[in-house]
């Protein structure tokens, strides 16, 4: 009986283990190589990228291939994310999309506050459903079309 029970863990703990693993890889696979979804890479938190080109053998050849300022000198507090080679990246009242090769604009929105703005700063964007969501400054959830920036619906959430 004993034998049996400790048999039965043994192969819940490997069920267990297995469907972890599965579920990672899963993850890692629906995430285009190349792309930074969020802060954290994946929703697992795993903050690593599966692409091989960059080593340690050829680190120290890399070159700047372009920059970006923010026209309002704002903070920027988050990490940028990057979709379909496109980086989002945001301060206060800037969200800008960036061509992640050379770093020029595609587009870039400026949020024009409706009201007191209790903090000056930000967490970032979401990317879902060819939208790019965030919160402002005073309050409002915004979402953005991820192809030209334009207004897509602005919900006040906080005042």
């Amino acid at each position: 009986m004993k034998t049996r029970r400790v048999l039965t863990i043994v192969l819940l703990e490997a069920a267990l283990v297995c469907s972890s693993s599965i579920a990672a890889v899963q993850t890692q696979n629906a995430i285009t190589a190349g792309d930074w979804p969020s802060v954290n890479h994946d929703a697992n938190g795993s903050r690593y990228s599966v692409l091989k080109e960059i080593d340690s053998t050829n680190v120290g050849a890399l070159n700047k291939a372009g920059t970006y300022s923010f026209p309002d000198k704002e903070p920027s507090q988050t990490a940028p994310v990057v979709i379909d080679g496109v980086i989002y990246a945001t301060t206060a009242h800037t969200t800008v999309a960036l061509d992640g090769f050379d770093c020029h604009v595609i587009w870039t929105h400026k949020w024009v506050s409706h009201g007191v703005e209790t903090f000056n700063s930000q967490r970032g964007v979401a990317i879902a459903d060819g939208k790019v969501v965030r919160g402002t400054p005073d309050g409002y959830l915004i979402a953005l079309d991820m192809k030209d920036g334009h207004l897509i619906w602005e919900k006040q959430i906080a005042d």
